[in-house]
């Protein structure tokens, strides 16, 4: 099996059947309100970043870092959209993508962020100091 193909027989095995739900459980299981998902390079750096934030401080942050205004991207259902459905997207689209959920003031109460642009994944490594 060459490296693409061993790289997508990774991502199937491990995200097709995660759901956002999953993830925004963990986030909300975690007393930062932060849980993430990630494929790294055989070198160890990160190709892909799945981030969730279940925190209100969290999610401020990236709302300033990344200019989120309100309206943002339409709902998708968090129960059945999977982690694999949302690297795709990001894949084929421009390298970041996000969904979020909302509560009755139209506030974010979650969000998820992806990317596999290099930059992006750098900065969020530094605002949320994840490990290296």
């Amino acid at each position: 099996m060459n490296p693409i193909e061993q790289i997508s027989a990774g991502m199937y095995e491990r995200w097709s059947k995660m759901t956002l739900g999953e993830l925004r459980f963990a986030a909300s299981s975690e007393p930062t309100g932060i849980a993430f998902e990630s494929m790294r390079a055989a070198g160890g750096q990160r190709m892909i970043l799945v981030v969730c934030l279940t925190d209100t401080g969290p999610i401020r942050i990236v709302e300033k870092a990344f200019q989120l205004t309100t309206g943002g991207p339409p709902f998708r259902d968090w129960l059945s959209g999977t982690i694999l459905e949302m690297v795709t997207k990001t894949i084929e689209g421009n390298g970041v993508s996000y969904e979020d959920m909302r509560d009755n003031d139209d506030q974010r109460s979650a969000i998820v962020l992806c990317t596999c642009r290099p930059d992006v994944i750098a900065l969020l490594e530094k605002l949320f100091t994840f490990p290296k």
